[in-house]
């Protein structure tokens, strides 16, 4: 159950196929069901290339100045686009500032170390070289999840409020999961084995998949966070081992597609809510109606879980 965030082309057409398989042999109900936002109001954006330490972030700023600044991280390889209109919708009521991280989009090389503490830096550093000030509101999913925890601990009188949508998970969950389910996880993480160093992915990567590297994953007590979970985290591996044994001829394991990742599902949320259970500032959100891919798919739950957090920031 790696947390990958579509960046690996070759396998778009077979998780494709698994979903399609999912819903015309099913009929369950659409996976990708969405609610955006129908506000049309013209929203500036700038444009920019920001000295983050001795080399550029690519960064977009939009919306309107009055409000807070919310900052948003995308997953592992997201870039300052891949919002679905969340980043849109927020911006206007606020500032909204999305960016590519090093090596990523159209930012430039940077340190090879992703390291929490490094990326925040990198990213507090372009901030003050834009003149981009907070309070600061920290969106982060996926992988981003894990750097905003480190923005919030390195630069806590700055951060208002945290919305986690369903973040990397703990070091503690992946070493469980290499344990008790070592094929799911050997067949989850075989697609990165070929990447190779020249890869603008592959330093984030060499990072996610090596938990003994994760370190400190806190967030601070006196910050309002609210945390999203899905509980159809897919688990990649049993969805393309069914999808390459029916292309080669054999009969769709219909149960695996369903049943097969359930124990995995179960794991994800466990671990999930146990490191939320030792803040007492977090709540959280379990959702069975969206998979990890949550504001692609349910649009509406992202909103109404920023509206729930600015409640708590205004408090």
């Amino acid at each position: 159950m790696t947390v990958y965030n579509g960046f690996i082309r070759p396998l778009r057409n077979l998780i494709i196929t698994a979903v399609a398989v999912l819903i015309g042999t099913l009929s369950a109900q659409p996976l990708f069901s969405q609610n955006i936002s129908s506000l049309k109001q013209d929203i500036s954006t700038d444009t920019l290339q920001v000295d983050a330490g001795g080399f550029k972030l690519y960064m977009l700023k939009k919306g309107n100045k009055k409000g807070l600044t919310v900052i948003m991280e995308n997953g592992l390889c997201g870039t300052a686009h891949r919002w679905n209109k969340l980043d849109d919708s927020i911006s206007v009521n606020h500032t909204v500032v999305t960016y590519d991280r090093a090596f990523v989009g159209k930012s430039e090389k940077g340190n090879p170390d992703r390291r929490a503490e490094i990326v925040s830096k990198e990213l507090k550093t372009a901030l003050n070289n834009a003149q981009i000030s907070g309070p600061y509101v920290l969106i982060g999913y996926s992988l981003g999840g894990y750097y905003v925890k480190a923005f919030a601990r390195s630069y806590p009188n700055e951060v208002k409020g945290i919305l986690l949508i369903d973040p990397l998970n703990s070091a503690e969950f992946y070493r469980e999961y290499k344990i008790n389910f070592p094929e799911n996880y050997e067949l989850d993480i075989s697609p990165l084995k070929d990447i190779k160093a020249e890869h603008p992915c592959y330093n984030e990567i060499s990072f996610a998949v090596n938990e003994t590297v994760y370190g400190n994953d806190s967030v601070p007590l006196r910050i309002p966070t609210y945390m999203l979970i899905s509980s159809l985290a897919q688990d990649t591996a049993s969805l393309l081992q069914s999808v390459k044994e029916y292309e080669n001829g054999k009969s769709l394991d219909t149960g695996k597609l369903i049943n097969g990742n359930i124990k995995l599902q179960k794991l994800w949320v466990k671990h999930q809510l146990k490191w939320a259970s030792a803040f007492a500032n977090v709540k959280t959100e379990v959702t069975n109606e969206c998979t990890h891919g949550m504001h692609h798919e349910r649009f509406d739950i992202i909103w109404r879980a920023f509206q729930k957090l600015m409640e708590e920031v205004a408090k």
